[in-house]
């Protein structure tokens, strides 16, 4: 088949149609260029003659009484096209080409054939362009399509540079990384998404979406393929219990973290080692860690005061100070390295406490208030040392059952327990993937937004790859300390989203309104990546009858679900 007529205007959408039947077919263009000097003078020349053939038309209706001005309707069509097309040739550095279109398809039996030609031809006419069966040019048809370069066809057509761009595929973005991880199907010309988030500007990512979109989904994906696929370790910080079936598919920990049940992490573990970023102060990043603790305490947003925060500071490097001495007294490891930490000699929240009760100053007093019920009382989960095994290469931390007065302590402290195993990783030359679900809620208080855009700005000099999940898109943009996080995100999986948060990202990823399309009213699973350079969409139809997909679910009902 070859193309015979084309619309004045047409859709860049064009070639992508065609390319997207469900059937076998081959699709050849033959371009040739034409010498310039040549073009020039064919258009001239074919000027010269309809404006001979206008004159004369008005000169036929003169002699006959009748009004010049009213002739042929086709004819002057033809003489404003042809004056156009000297305009784009003189003034505007446009250039003539030959092009002809051939597509080649194939059935197994001939009323096929004739469904597969009318598909074509429909795909076509949605253009208001036209694709006909070559007739008896079959044989110069199949040698066309082949890639010898050969154009046979007597279906040349003449364009102009512009209006040939429409049928390059060129700006059609392929994406398979050597090592990377598969994101779905390309929106557009079908290929694989394979791409490796080591290999962007940072490892940071985003996942995006309205509720029902598939983050969970995506999610769980992804970590899947950096379980089976990677040497890595991965930790999730998991609010609401539903990742849990990842550690039973792959030997995982779970650390269900509740009040009264027995299970403590030391927000307080340090690991001092800063021999990969120098820039790093290992216990002035904690001291805002902990700070940003006891403003969670204190609730309603409060902040401390100067005042405050010099009592902390003091009291802090007063509880570190036997633990460096501890550290540079022990013994070097089995390979030679200077140890770094040692969760059985941290301090812990109730050292803090103590001294904070023996300062002098009353507002030492009121933060040792502030922390009593989190120490000695009924919410001492972080008052403790860590006491369950944290060296799985899977960890789920758990916190679906922590109620709501400690949920965002909770993150908090799991977040830090995560950055001191990507310290410890990085002497080992093994990457970390950590995950943190409701992430919106990590960034709503300014002092921890604080503490993790430092996570953010940091985790690519310690083989980190964080990546912050939520559907509250718009709670996440709420603080300049979040912004900052999108900004320094390479990598955002971007699935439905409402028109606010559509908006507002568009404006932050500098996004076109062609890309928002993509994740307005889509289905679960359909989307658009953004890796810094350049913008993916996808469309990820996951095998329902596999195990895979029944780990990773989250529909009620299927097996997965939370």
């Amino acid at each position: 088949m070859y193309l015979d007529g084309i619309a004045n205007w047409m859709d860049t959408n064009f070639l992508p149609t065609l390319t997207s039947v469900s059937f076998e077919s081959v699709i050849t263009m033959h371009i040739t260029a034409m010498d310039q000097s040549e073009a020039i003078r064919k258009v001239h020349n074919q000027s010269v003659n309809i404006n001979g053939e206008v004159e004369g038309k008005q000169d036929e209706r003169s002699s006959k009484g009748k009004d010049p001005r009213f002739i042929n309707a086709d004819l002057l069509r033809a003489k404003e096209e042809i004056e156009m097309l000297q305009e784009d040739i003189l003034n505007r550095d446009q250039r003539l080409f030959f092009m002809s279109l051939c597509m080649c398809h194939f059935a197994e039996d001939e009323d096929i054939l004739k469904e597969q030609s009318k598909i074509i031809k429909d795909s076509a006419a949605k253009y208001m362009s036209s694709i006909k069966s070559l007739l008896e040019q079959q044989e110069r048809g199949l040698m066309t399509s082949l890639a010898l370069g050969h154009d046979k066809l007597f279906a040349n057509r003449l364009m102009t540079t512009e209006s040939l761009s429409v049928f390059l595929p060129f700006d059609e973005v392929n994406q398979f990384d050597k090592n990377g991880i598969y994101y779905g199907v390309n929106a557009i010309n079908k290929s694989l998404i394979i791409y490796d988030r080591a290999r962007g500007q940072n490892y940071n990512g985003l996942v995006l979406g309205a509720s029902g979109s598939g983050k969970s989904f995506s999610s769980k994906r992804e970590m899947t393929s950096v379980i089976l696929n990677k040497d890595a370790d991965v930790y999730i910080i998991d609010p609401d219990g539903e990742y849990s079936v990842l550690a039973g598919a792959f030997d995982g920990t779970v650390i269900k973290i509740s009040p009264g049940n027995g299970v403590y992490i030391n927000p307080f573990d340090l690991n001092i080692d800063n021999s990969y970023d120098k820039d790093l102060n290992p216990v002035a990043m904690k001291i805002d860690f902990i700070c940003g603790m006891l403003e969670t305490m204190m609730g309603n947003g409060a902040r401390l005061t100067p005042t405050q925060r010099s009592i902390v500071d003091r009291c802090i490097h007063q509880i570190y100070h036997p633990y460096l001495e501890h550290l540079a007294e022990l013994p070097p490891d089995r390979t030679g390295r200077k140890r770094t930490i040692d969760r059985s000699y941290c301090p812990t929240m109730q050292n803090l406490f103590d001294v904070l009760l023996s300062q002098p100053e009353a507002e030492a007093q009121n933060l040792a208030l502030v922390m009593e019920t989190y120490t000695t009382g009924a919410f001492d989960t972080f008052a403790h040392r860590t006491n369950v095994d944290v060296d799985s290469c899977l960890i789920i931390y758990d916190i679906s059952s922590i109620g709501t007065n400690l949920m965002e302590l909770g993150l908090k402290v799991c977040a830090n327990e995560v950055w001191n195993k990507m310290v410890e990783n990085r002497q080992k030359d093994r990457w970390t993937w950590f995950y943190i679900d409701e992430f919106h809620l990590l960034l709503s208080n300014a002092s921890t937004a604080e503490f993790i855009k430092t996570v953010w700005k940091r985790a690519r000099k310690y083989f980190g790859v964080p990546t912050g999940i939520t559907q509250n898109t718009d709670e996440l943009l709420t603080s300049p300390e979040a912004r900052a996080v999108i900004n320094n995100t390479s990598f955002v999986y971007m699935l439905n989203l409402s028109l606010m948060d559509r908006n507002v990202l568009q404006e932050i990823l500098h996004l076109s309104k062609g890309d928002m399309e993509y994740v307005t009213n889509v289905e679960s699973g359909h989307g658009l990546i953004y890796t810094g350079g350049q913008c993916l969409p996808f469309e990820d139809e996951f095998p329902k009858n596999t195990s895979l997909y029944k780990i990773m679910s989250t529909k009620a009902g299927e097996d997965g679900a939370a």
